[in-house]
């Protein structure tokens, strides 16, 4: 019995650099079932995602009381205004994936069209029977963003039958091309209109979170959540008739943050 025993263990000893060599030449086994380990958290991918975004565009109108003696205080609440575009966003991300123990970590990188634009046009009301009286003038306000950018670094658990499910979160900078534009028109007597805009690529922050599946051999896919804080834009306006009102100054201060929910998936070059 120890003679066969022996024998056993030596002829499995010979035959397992060939059962090997086997199973390499054809390659992993399906993500869907037994998957060696790393796989698929382990390389470099590339792929697309679609989705829904929305904006939140703050406006803020601090007038120079010196110009505005008698409506700097309408110019003040007209001004402080929220807008919310929203549109479809579509675009393309790549990545690299490492994995320690249960954990996945690595950094993506995505580019994407959000085509934002809203805009509000009001005129205040005839107060010409208080004291003192303040005529109606005319308050205009827009923003537009066309592109977002984010480069993030991402920590998951992995989970599931063979690994399969990846809940991760991630954060890190975006950047985004931002436009603002302010407008108060005054009846003559008063001046005539301040107006102002800005346009530039704002740099800033997101974080979010996500899950991955990976459904068949070296494809995934992803559902995440991304908040983007895209900082402050701020410029002052002039009156267009100096003449009149020299002293007629407001400062914009624009503040611009995103919700952005997307689905999307990946091809693995591992």
């Amino acid at each position: 019995m120890k003679t066969l025993q022996v024998a056993g263990v030596a002829i499995f000893a010979l035959s397992a650099p060939a059962m090997a060599a086997d199973v390499s030449a054809y390659g992993p086994p399906p993500l869907y079932g037994p998957i060696p380990p790393g796989a698929p958290w382990v390389g470099c991918y590339g792929g697309g995602n679609l989705g829904g975004v929305q904006g939140n565009a703050n406006f803020n109108w601090t007038p120079d009381i010196a110009g505005f003696p008698i409506s700097g205080p309408e110019l003040t609440t007209y001004g402080q205004y929220t807008l919310h575009p929203a549109g479809v966003t579509g675009g393309a991300q790549v990545g690299c994936n490492y994995q320690t123990g249960v954990f996945a970590w690595g950094a993506e990188g995505d580019f994407g069209y959000t085509g934002l634009s809203a805009s509000r046009n009001v005129t205040t009301i005839n107060q010409q029977f208080t004291f003192p009286a303040i005529p109606p003038f005319n308050v205009a306000e827009s923003v537009q963003s066309d592109f977002l950018a984010t480069i993030r670094g991402r920590l998951g658990l992995i989970s599931g039958a063979g690994g399969a499910w990846l809940f991760y979160i991630t954060g890190g900078g975006a950047f985004a091309n931002v436009r603002f534009s302010d407008s108060a028109c005054f009846p003559l007597a008063e001046g005539g209109c301040n107006t102002d805009s800005a346009t530039s690529v704002k740099f800033g922050w997101t974080a979010g979170a996500g899950v991955e599946w990976a459904f068949a051999p070296r494809w995934s896919a992803k559902a995440e959540y991304l908040f983007a804080n895209l900082g402050n834009v701020n410029y002052i306006s002039t009156n267009s008739i100096p003449s009149i009102n020299p002293l007629a100054t407001i400062l914009h201060n624009h503040t611009l943050t995103e919700n952005i929910g997307r689905i999307g998936v990946n091809w693995h070059f591992y």
